[in-house]
């Protein structure tokens, strides 16, 4: 009897000392995790700082964009802005313009600016009425933003008219832009950079067609299947300029008499561009940054819509949710 209780004794203290060591392991497993996590949230950190120091000294020999965007009041008006300026926060040097087919400025804007710590400035100029799209209008039956970028030259030329060095590109609200657009930009030497633009045109991509030389890439057509006759058959998001042209040439506007299709030949034609002034940029025309993407109109209920119609002159008539989804 004593024999088993030893027995019986030894197996409790066998199985505690297991327990024991079984608890020890683990409690260094929790030290050695929390340790390597620790770590790794550490070299996050430092990446972070090395990564933000880095594009602050860049920024500081970057010729600056200056990035003109048209917009209007609509009820994806707020989701385009929102995007864009996410996409525009993390690019270095760089002051956007929005300028708004608006009687008074939407605060929304604004505090968009200031949310995401953009350099730009906030314009207001409306459309004339015989010349506004109505919201079941074909996008196609009047130009649309001549008015906003006019009223952004304007500005440019009186509140620029000491930078010496910049590129200046008009940017649609729903268009899709890959940061290193902007770094082909700042490749431009002389006049102009041109590129691909993706889906657009009815094609894949438009693109200027290039002519190898025994020192380099030049414009010698475009692969445009609407109207290649045009100029210069390619979109606005195709290409960016020296904002010296700009200043050069004073009178250069866009205008609602130019034919549909032409009005980014004429503008360039405008600025006494030739063919042989296109820089092709985006590795020889070769690489896709930026698509002519569209938001769809909201197909919204008709009661919503006549509720969106009001709101812009009684707020008080949408609920406080509503008026953060359009505001």
């Amino acid at each position: 009897m004593p024999h088993q209780q030893t027995n019986s004794l030894f197996f409790i203290l066998f199985a505690f000392f297991i327990l024991i060591m079984t608890s020890l392991y683990n409690l260094k497993t929790i030290i050695d995790l929390t340790f390597e996590n620790s770590k790794l949230r550490t070299n996050i950190l430092l990446l972070n700082l090395t990564c933000n120091n880095d594009n602050n000294n860049k920024c500081l020999n970057e010729d600056p964009i200056i990035f003109v965007t048209p917009t209007s009041y609509r009820p994806e008006q707020k989701a385009d802005l929102t995007r864009l300026g996410q996409t525009l926060g993390n690019i270095c040097n760089l002051f956007w313009i929005i300028v708004e087919d608006a009687q008074l400025p939407s605060k929304f804007i604004d505090d968009l600016f200031n949310r995401l710590k953009i350099k730009g400035v906030h314009l207001v100029k409306q459309t004339p009425a015989d010349k506004k799209l109505k919201f079941s209008d074909p996008r196609w039956k009047f130009p649309r933003g001549v008015e906003q970028r006019n009223s952004a030259l304007f500005w440019i030329r009186n509140n620029l008219n000491s930078w010496k060095r910049g590129i200046v590109y008009f940017g649609d609200d729903d268009n899709t832009y890959d940061w290193r657009l902007f770094d082909e930009m700042r490749k431009i030497n002389q006049k102009i950079g041109v590129w691909p633009v993706g889906i657009v045109g009815g094609m894949l991509v438009e693109t200027p067609l290039l002519e190898r030389t025994l020192t380099n890439y030049t414009v010698n057509g475009f692969n445009s299947r609407w109207k290649p006759e045009r100029p210069f058959p390619m979109d606005m998001a195709g290409f960016a300029i020296n904002i010296s042209l700009i200043h050069e040439h004073s009178t250069s506007l866009f205008s609602y008499k130019s034919p549909r299709g032409f009005m980014e030949s004429h503008f360039l034609q405008s600025l006494d561009i030739k063919r042989e002034d296109l820089e092709p940029l985006a590795m020889h025309c070769t690489k896709v940054f930026v698509w002519h993407t569209r938001t769809q109109k909201s197909a919204l209920m008709a009661d919503e819509f006549q509720k969106f119609n009001m709101a812009i002159n009684i707020s008080s008539s949408l609920s406080t949710v509503e008026e953060d989804a359009i505001f």
